[in-house]
């Protein structure tokens, strides 16, 4: 990528990257008139940074930005103030502006400091942020590299400050599809955090939930559900059985177990079902659990019980979710309409021939969803009635499986709904 290219606008003879991506910058030669004081302004900022509020962050920090520069202060204030600017437009979209100034802030701290300044960690993770943002992943990957190497050159090979930065590595490689490289970066990321933390220290925790994320992503699912089984342990010794900090391991260990193709139908949903029952009895059984925790758990467990052909327990569960949310809103989230459960039931293709690429089509299917969360009097459009491309889209659409709507705690019928299903035509 040629940042060369890229345009910004002057404030007292500096060029500041300012504007919107992709449309053109454009020249704005006059400073804002007043400012808050220093420590007053970035107290805004960060107000407004935190709250989400980039836009109002940006033009605070451009305030600053341009204080710093009409006062001729040193390269590296200057160098936080960019920073500042930069973070807030990467956020609200701005990548292009925000990637010159964090290279300005770079460019100044190599001044002012060296090439191994631990002030140019934040610039560069930055600029490596907006990289990848752009699909650029090699450019990236050196970028973080160099940020993290310059942790460890100051700090020591086990410093906590490079663990964003391999976080980031991990991230970066598993979007590319990456996942055995992903995991062993996460893998350097564990071991730094357990030179430091303790094993039962949340960000340890999460590192070995992480650690088995990646191994189901690379099919190594039983590795990954020892990895998760292994984190529950932990937590379970140091907390009690009845911990919350379980509950996300658990789910993902019961996720793991639904797709681990080398076990049956009924072993997986049995091993499945097991680990999402320890949820609701963790639940029930602490009283620091809020009342969406019970009702996600129930959630959790109706989907499972209708997706695999149960639909009296899934009510059961149901109902018992209904009880626990909150409130007409959380109810209206949960149950104001069907929610397919299935999605990969829309692709009959995958199912009858997976190696077929050509004669596809989409057929939309109309149908009601019964109580029990079934496609019901399916039909197509009159033209397509007697086609056997309809034929075998009706036929697909037998398969898909909804959470019902609720009203007032039981499940109704809805009508009229539809699916666009994928069949082949040959």
């Amino acid at each position: 990528m040629r940042w060369a290219h890229i345009s910004g606008i002057l404030v007292f003879g500096t060029s500041i990257a300012s504007g919107t991506d992709p449309e053109p910058q454009v020249v704005d030669q006059e400073a804002p008139a007043t400012s808050p004081m220093v420590d007053d302004q970035g107290d805004l900022y960060n107000q407004f940074f935190r709250a989400g509020n980039y836009v109002e962050a940006i033009d605070i920090a451009k305030v600053r930005v341009s204080e710093v520069l009409a006062q001729n202060a040193g390269d590296r204030e200057i160098a936080v103030a960019l920073t500042r600017l930069a973070n807030a437009q990467r956020l609200n979209g701005h990548l292009v502006a925000a990637a010159e100034n964090y290279r300005d802030a770079i460019s100044r701290i190599q001044v002012s400091d060296d090439m191994l300044s631990m002030q140019l960690v934040a610039p560069l993770v930055g600029v490596a942020d907006v990289l990848m943002a752009l699909g650029d992943y090699p450019a990236a990957e050196a970028t973080y590299d160099r940020a993290a190497h310059i942790t460890r050159v100051n700090q020591g090979p086990a410093n906590l400050d490079q663990v964003e930065i391999l976080s980031k590595i991990t991230d970066l490689y598993a979007a590319q599809g990456l996942h055995k490289d992903a995991y062993k970066i996460q893998g350097h990321q564990l071991q730094v955090l357990r030179r430091s933390l303790e094993e039962t220290d949340p960000r340890v925790i999460e590192a070995w939930r992480r650690q088995g994320e990646l191994l189901g992503l690379s099919g190594q699912h039983h590795d990954a559900q020892e990895m998760y089984g292994f984190a529950a342990d932990i937590v379970r010794t140091a907390d009690g059985q009845h911990s919350l900090a379980q509950i996300p391991l658990l789910n993902d260990l019961s996720n793991s177990y639904l797709r681990h193709a080398n076990a049956d139908q009924f072993t997986r949903l049995e091993m499945a079902r097991a680990e999402l029952e320890r949820i609701i009895s963790i639940t029930e059984s602490n009283s620091k659990a809020t009342p969406q925790q019970r009702a996600n758990a129930y959630l959790r467990m109706g989907d499972l019980m209708l997706r695999y052909g149960d639909p009296n327990s899934a009510i059961f569960n149901y109902r018992q979710a209904w009880k626990n949310l909150p409130d007409d809103t959380a109810r209206s989230s949960a149950f104001g309409s069907p929610v397919l459960l299935n999605p990969s039931a829309l692709d009959s293709v995958k199912a009858d021939n997976p190696d077929s690429e050509e004669a596809i089509s989409e057929v939309r299917v109309y149908f009601d969803v019964s109580r029990n969360g079934e496609a019901e009097n399916q039909r197509v459009a009159e033209e397509l009635d007697k086609s056997r491309t309809a034929k075998r889209a009706l036929t697909a659409s037998t398969g898909l499986r909804y959470r019902p709507r609720f009203f007032d705690g039981d499940p109704v019928e809805t009508r009229d709904m539809f699916a666009d299903i994928l069949v082949d035509t040959n």
